[in-house]
């Protein structure tokens, strides 16, 4: 890949791999070559990829582009051509440095490592292990509905004991055992057993 390396100036020995077809260089902040030397115009040239090609043309700029020390308004680039924008000199490398591609690689994977952390949290988040009453199990699972479970179970009991219809009672913990088929959480696994021993009597 091919990248640019400033030669002299406060930014000597910054280089930039160019990634984009149309690669920015000059003062403004949203270039993606900054030179902040006051020589340099705020969008002094650019580097456009053509057919696996390299083109640098002058943007109007106040002091104009150098290549290899002659003006030009456009250029075809060549691996070490020198590139002055103002009083700065850029030279272009069609292969690019070892140092450039080894910091893009440390940045991915530095990514690959947060978005496995990231993904770690997730799984452990969407599984808390839950303790009461003597009874262990998941408290909720991410693809479940534990809100509406819940609900499902509080009502059952509220018909169960406070208004002895156990026929609304057994419907609202079936009710749980279809939203939570696998039992995952806690609500379901004493559905579970409360429908059981309803049945017994």
């Amino acid at each position: 890949m091919a990248y640019v390396e400033v030669l002299n100036g406060p930014e000597v020995g910054k280089k930039a791999s160019i990634t984009q077809e149309t690669f920015f260089l000059g003062r403004d902040a949203n270039n993606h070559l900054v030179l902040s030397d006051r020589t340099v115009s705020r969008k002094h040239a650019v580097i456009n990829k053509v057919e696996g090609n390299f083109m640098v043309s002058d943007l109007k700029s106040l002091k104009g582009l150098l290549v290899n020390g002659s003006k030009m308004d456009e250029a075809l680039l060549e691996d070490g051509d020198e590139i002055a924008v103002g009083a700065v000199r850029v030279r272009f490398h069609l292969r690019e440095d070892q140092s450039v591609s080894f910091a893009r690689k440390k940045s991915k994977t530095k990514q690959f490592i947060a978005s496995i952390s990231l993904l770690g949290v997730l799984l452990v988040g969407g599984g808390l292990y839950h303790y009461r009453g003597g009874i262990k199990g998941w408290l909720f699972s991410p693809t479940v509905d534990v809100s509406e479970i819940r609900r499902q179970y509080e009502q059952g009991v509220e018909s169960f004991n406070t208004r002895q219809d156990t026929d609304a009672a057994q419907k609202a913990w079936l009710k749980v055992l279809e939203l939570d088929p696998n039992k995952t959480t806690v609500f379901a696994k004493k559905a579970a057993k409360l429908l059981e021993s309803v049945g017994e009597k």
